[in-house]
């Protein structure tokens, strides 16, 4: 067996975390928001918009739209506007979205094949759901192929280590000079390592792997959100909101309250 391609073929795993067929009603508006993970639109009637910066994105009939994890972006709509949305996570190994820092935004013209995941509602047997898969891959493989394929992860031993500690003791008071000690290694030396093997600091990580978390439990409504604060350690609740609306767009009770609505609809 060939280790190495069972870790390629492993790497990538789809996570399908909100997914409906809706008419939009006037909640849907919001400005300046920004999720951990993918949204894919598939407009069926009316029209939505988008604006990503300066530029306004119109949502049509006909089209995909593929919004990358950690996009800031503002939605409204006119009436009458339906579509079909799912909300995937595509975790890597370090815990980011791979489309992450790829583009703003993907727009894909809805062909044949696309088109056959209409007939996959109501979502109610196995072949339903290897198609919706399929067609999510293959939208997905459409945005890999346009912003250009991405490598596979590959870290170190020690970087495992610190990824794999780090998610089991997920909390806002975890530092490099903890994780350092646990890793037997100095602080100065797992900063540089981490540093040029992810990309970022390993404050950042920690800090957005916490945050990543805390979304999760504020999405799925499973605490009070005093709770998910003390659950991460934030000095209080007041910090913690200000925390999650800088990574976010807005606070936790919105950020709650909108997927309450759209679990209602």
């Amino acid at each position: 067996m060939n280790e190495l391609y069972l870790q390629s073929l492993n790497s990538l795993n789809m996570e399908i975390l909100e997914v409906d067929k809706i008419e939009l009603e006037d909640w849907w508006s919001e400005n300046g928001i920004c999720s951990p993970y993918t949204r894919i639109y598939i407009p069926t009637r009316g029209t939505g918009y988008i604006r990503i910066g300066v530029n306004i994105i119109t949502l049509t009939p006909g089209y995909v739209y593929v919004i990358p994890a950690g996009v800031t972006f503002s939605y409204w709509r006119e009436d009458g506007f339906e579509k079909i949305y799912y909300h995937i996570s595509l975790r890597r190994t370090g815990g980011y979205d791979f489309l992450e820092n790829t583009k703003d935004i993907f727009v894909f013209s809805l062909d044949d094949s696309i088109k056959e995941i209409f007939n996959c509602f109501p979502i109610d047997s196995v072949s339903k759901v290897t198609k919706t898969k399929t067609i999510l891959f293959s939208i997905v493989n459409r945005c890999f192929e346009e912003c250009g394929d991405l490598d596979i992860d590959k870290y170190s031993d020690r970087i495992c280590e610190a990824i794999a500690y780090i998610t089991k003791h997920l909390h806002s008071g975890l530092n490099v000079e903890k994780l350092a000690d646990e890793l037997y290694i100095s602080p100065a030396k797992l900063r540089k390592i981490f540093k040029d093997e992810m990309g970022i600091s390993i404050g950042k990580y920690i800090d957005d792997a916490v945050l990543v978390a805390a979304e999760k439990d504020v999405r799925l409504d499973t605490m009070p959100i005093h709770e998910i604060s003390e659950k991460y350690k934030f000095c209080d609740q007041f910090y913690f909101s200000r925390c999650f609306t800088k990574k976010f767009g807005i606070s936790p009770r919105q950020y709650r309250k909108i997927h309450n609505i759209n679990r209602k609809d």
